[in-house]
């Protein structure tokens, strides 16, 4: 297989959703998103399939612990306990989106949430030997 671009797996991992994630296909370096043309989610057919590998799902990602260390990286402390305030409770996704509004600082919530996805996609491409290009 060839070299994957980096970027491809992170923007796959960043869209998949709680009940679908992409798989790669080994051979191919092909991302599929298991859905039949109604929408219907087809994962069996990749889960036991040894030419499909699936990429680092929303549970091992945690997208709440990539949060908790944008809000701790805050070096302000007022605004750092803003924002650890606006991750408590039911909520906390669209709070703390919300409170990065507010501030004029989501683009830096994006570009920090980037840079993880791109450190655990990076990871498991070395986890399963997946050759990948920046």
């Amino acid at each position: 297989m060839k070299a994957i671009k980096l970027d491809e797996i992170v923007d796959s991992m960043d869209i998949q959703t709680d009940e679908a994630g992409f798989y790669l296909n080994k051979e191919t370096g092909e991302l599929i998103f298991p859905t039949d043309e109604d929408g219907n989610n087809e994962t069996e057919k990749y889960e036991n399939n040894d030419n499909y590998i699936q990429l680092p799902t929303k549970f091992d990602i945690n997208e709440y612990d990539i949060m908790e260390d944008f809000c701790l990286s805050i070096e302000d402390d007022k605004l750092r306990d803003i924002f650890m305030y606006s991750i408590k409770g039911k909520g906390a996704f669209k709070r703390f989106k919300d409170t990065a509004y507010k501030h004029e600082i989501l683009e830096n919530w994006y570009e920090f949430k980037n840079i993880a996805l791109k450190h655990i996609a990076i990871e498991w491409c070395k986890d399963n030997n997946i050759s990948y290009t920046d």
